[in-house]
């Protein structure tokens, strides 16, 4: 029986550590889906390789065992989410994986081609910033358009006037200029923002929109429609500036 060791092992699921807390109808069902993923039933494959990667239902995460069940699934079936997973491990070395930049380019390219959004954004990426393969913008352009057209069909498959765009989300770390501190990197933020220096700055494209400024009530309204943390969202401001601009 597969275990959660990894392919070939023949310990029952319900007989590794860090799994005796479940109840006995699920490491049982466990054990029938490593039985199935054994037996090359794509579905539990992958159910069991995810189970693997994030350590769902209870088990613990076994890196090495998930990487093996993705290479399967994706040997079987082609499967797309499979594949960029195996390029996701090739490109890291995650594990005791070897890092190998050309199997991530090719199984990513191969998730890509089957228009699997995130595949098709990390070769973009690949291409923009020249990661394991040739800079090439042209490239980039090609794959993030491909991203750009499957995100406008999802946006437009909603209902009438397409679905509505994430809200503005307030994290922590914005306290303290980003994730990694002020000026990290390309997209952190230059000084660390306070609601005093908000409030100077809104004031700032107040004056200029009152002068009739185009580009600071677009500024204005964009902010009101999405919201912040320190602006509550207000569709009338919104569409005043809107107005102004019009």
């Amino acid at each position: 029986m597969l275990g959660l060791g990894g392919l070939g092992s023949d310990r029952a699921v319900y007989q590794r550590p860090g799994v005796e807390k479940l109840s006995r109808e699920v490491r049982q069902s466990i054990d029938t889906l490593y039985e199935l993923a054994k037996a090359d039933v794509e579905d539990a494959v992958f159910v069991v390789a995810e189970m693997e990667m994030y350590g769902k239902y209870g088990t613990p995460v076994d890196v090495d065992s998930a990487f093996a069940h993705y290479l399967q699934l994706s040997e079987l079936s082609g499967n797309a989410t499979a594949q960029y997973m195996v390029g996701f491990f090739y490109a890291t070395g995650l594990g005791s994986v070897e890092q190998r930049n050309g199997y991530s380019l090719l199984y990513t390219a191969l998730a890509a081609m089957q228009g699997y959004g995130p595949a098709e954004a990390t070769l973009a990426f690949r291409y923009a910033s020249g990661v394991g393969a040739a800079m090439s913008c042209a490239e980039a352009m090609v794959h993030y358009q491909a991203v750009a057209r499957s995100a406008m069909r999802h946006y437009l498959s909603g209902p009438p006037l397409g679905r509505h765009m994430p809200g503005y989300r307030a994290w922590l770390s914005d306290d303290r200029g980003g994730v990694y501190g002020v000026r990290t990197g390309p997209y952190s933020l230059h000084k660390t923002v306070t609601r005093t220096s908000f409030n100077e700055l809104i004031e700032f494209h107040l004056f200029n929109a009152r002068s009739g400024d185009t580009k600071a009530c677009l500024t204005l309204a964009d902010l009101y429609y999405h919201g912040h943390r320190f602006a509550r969202q207000d569709f009338g401001k919104t569409r005043k500036y809107l107005a102004e601009i019009t």
